[in-house]
């Protein structure tokens, strides 16, 4: 039978500390995303409430429909070319010539105003 001399058993201390260490990071790590996530729930959740709560006002006080609402939902989605659900952003032109991602409010090459077309482009 082999036995374990002492440079052994102090390596292999330190590779189970290693792992706790890793595993404690880990948790921390999984914590830390779950807190975020839930962040990003509640925001949805509350755009979602904002959203309903426009909506019933705006079709209160004028003739629009849920089929008005829906029509021009989709009319919005299919803009990019697909129905996804999902609102394609597209870079802009600059007037120095460079593509401008919408997100941006001025060109990364030039520094001019750039013109994203609605406000919804730099969400």
């Amino acid at each position: 039978m082999l036995i374990p001399n002492v440079h052994d058993r102090n390596n292999a201390r330190a590779a189970r500390s290693a792992v706790r260490h890793a595993s404690n990071e880990t948790i921390i790590v999984r914590r830390q995303n779950n807190r975020e996530l839930a962040t990003i729930d509640d925001r949805i959740d509350r755009l979602a409430l904002l959203c309903e709560t426009m909506w019933e006002l705006l079709s209160e006080n004028t003739d629009l429909t849920e089929a008005d609402l829906q029509a021009r939902f989709i009319e919005i989605d299919e803009r990019d070319g697909r129905q996804n659900f999902r609102r394609q952003r597209t870079a802009h032109d600059c007037e120095c010539g460079a593509k401008v991602p919408p997100v941006r409010v001025t060109c990364q090459f030039c520094g001019a105003p750039s013109n994203p077309g609605t406000l919804f482009d730099l969400i």
